[in-house]
């Protein structure tokens, strides 16, 4: 895992290059993202877990994975990418602006070696899990299915 990238309530997003990380701002991040109170969602979350744990993290706090989310409405479709996901749900297509040059289970989570392309990637990525949770969990609500 060479970064992760983060978006928030407010519109603001950071992407944060691992490689560039000082043992006290590794030990910060790992030590945020092991905290069970601080609520995380992520998109296909197999994949974030088995990249913090080969780092010696440990994710937890994970309220939502998008991809399950969408499953619980919607079992019979073919496909659960996030690309897909973002254009069925949030009318947004991520490959329009660069957004699907990285594997769909990342989500957030970045494996590759262009820092640019991969923090935008990443960042855009992170905001279309954060938006695509709240249009998932308001039809899930709708629904009377829990989340």
């Amino acid at each position: 895992m060479t970064g992760i990238a983060f978006a928030s309530a407010d519109g603001a997003g950071a992407f944060v290059d691992t490689a560039d990380l000082t043992p006290a701002d590794d030990a910060a991040l790992a030590g945020w993202l092991a905290d069970p109170e601080r609520a995380k969602v992520v998109h296909e979350a197999k994949g974030p877990m088995l990249g913090c744990w080969a780092r010696g993290w440990n994710l937890q706090g994970v309220e939502l994975d998008t991809l399950l989310a969408a499953y619980l409405l919607r079992p019979d479709q073919r496909t659960y990418d996030l690309a897909d996901l973002s254009v069925r749900y949030l009318k947004r297509d991520l490959s329009a602006a660069g957004g699907a040059a990285a594997d769909d289970a990342q989500a957030a989570f970045s494996f590759d070696d262009e820092p640019d392309e991969v923090a935008d990637s990443a960042l855009l990525r992170a905001r279309a899990v954060y938006d695509l949770a709240e249009a998932l969990v308001g039809q899930l609500v709708e629904r009377g299915r829990p989340t």
